[in-house]
């Protein structure tokens, strides 16, 4: 099979199957030259239909692609049947050029990464509410005239959360983002010329930014309440991972120590704004509610209760009973459990995030040397 030019590659998406799970469509989207180092829109004139008719394993690209993701089309031919034009995207006939399934590639996550309109993610909390993103890939957003990112998503307990997406290329502070005003990325020639199909546009490649001057670029920080408190919450200032509140007080006393002695400015918005996030949380009066009521739900708590009570008729009504050292205890005892089964979900959590990146990391290692 012909590549019709050395060093090209077709970016396409899936438009859908045929009768046959064998057989289906892809639209091209943009061609890709040499690795993506140069990426144009497709010619109308060699490929006016914008699609290609997959005519063997389709059922490939269905495995390994979802609906809307971009891939690399490596090799195609031209057809020698002549195609209809006023019945486009219906098979072999229909679109003057043919591909196998088996031709396809992922395309690197530092190029053609695509852009969403809408708001911003909630800085505290990563709560986002554009529809349709994509899980643990790079995107952009556009809200008014600019561009920022590149962002991320992960899922938990059925929520999407948005955060910033680690890229070394960009050698940018870890946990910020970029905003580069739309009309700098348009004179640059780093976004896309047109909309896609879908109406999306999509910047072509990351090490594109690097280039840009630093007068006309900007780093944001986007780090969460959750992360900023991890990050802080090490051996010189407290422990890692979720706090008690006991915890938390002592991290803030650390931190306003460190203040006090110039290891640290408070002027830093990373560190002001820890200090109101700690305010806040250490003044909710509701703090450990839902851990005693389930306590008190669970069987042992039942136990303790009516043992507890037993032993204490004659103060039963006393409003000061549920106030005993013996009780404190004892939801303190509880709330610890918590505070350390939480710590160890969210240590395995991460290294399971490990595992992945490394397994990731040695897929692509090995389809490289297999390549060579």
């Amino acid at each position: 099979m012909n590549n019709e030019r050395e060093g090209r590659e077709l970016i396409v998406k899936i438009n859908h199957s045929l009768y046959d799970p064998g057989l289906g469509v892809v639209d091209i989207l943009f061609v890709s030259y040499n690795d993506g180092q140069r990426i144009e829109l497709p010619s109308e004139d060699e490929f006016p239909t914008k699609g290609i008719f997959i005519s063997k394993q389709f059922e490939n690209i269905s495995r390994l692609f979802e609906k809307d993701e971009l891939f690399y089309l490596r090799k195609w031919e031209e057809s020698k049947q002549q195609w209809d034009e006023n019945s486009i995207g219906y098979g072999n006939s229909h679109h003057p050029h043919w591909a196998y399934g088996t031709e396809v590639k992922h395309i690197p996550s530092s190029l053609v990464i695509p852009i969403f309109k809408g708001k911003l993610p909630n800085i505290a909390t990563g709560e986002i509410e554009i529809s349709g993103l994509p899980i643990s890939k790079p995107f952009f957003i556009q809200e008014s005239n600019d561009i920022y990112g590149p962002f991320t998503t992960t899922r938990q307990d059925d929520e999407i959360k948005a955060l910033p997406y680690v890229q070394p290329i960009l050698s940018i502070t870890n946990k910020f983002i970029l905003k580069i005003g739309n009309k700098i990325l348009e004179d640059s020639n780093i976004i896309t010329e047109k909309l896609d199909i879908s109406g999306r546009r999509y910047i072509k490649s990351l090490h594109l930014l690097v280039e840009i001057d630093n007068n006309d670029k900007e780093e944001v920080d986007f780090i969460s309440d959750e992360q900023l408190i991890a990050d802080f919450s090490r051996p010189k200032f407290g422990k890692k991972g979720i706090l008690s509140k006991k915890e938390a007080e002592k991290l803030r006393q650390g931190i306003k120590d460190a203040i006090k002695e110039k290891k640290l400015n408070d002027d830093t918005s990373r560190v002001s704004r820890l200090i109101k996030i700690l305010d806040k949380y250490l003044e909710k009066i509701d703090f450990g509610h839902s851990i005693i009521n389930d306590y008190f739900d669970s069987e042992q708590g039942k136990i303790f209760l009516e043992g507890y009570f037993e032993k204490n008729k004659d103060n039963a009504n006393s409003p000061t009973v549920l106030e005993s050292a013996e009780l404190k205890k004892a939801i303190e005892l509880q709330e610890d459990k918590i505070i350390t089964l939480k710590n160890q979900m969210l240590a395995q959590s991460r290294h399971l995030d490990d595992v992945k990146k490394e397994v990731t990391h040695e897929v692509e290692a090995a389809k490289k040397q297999a390549k060579s």
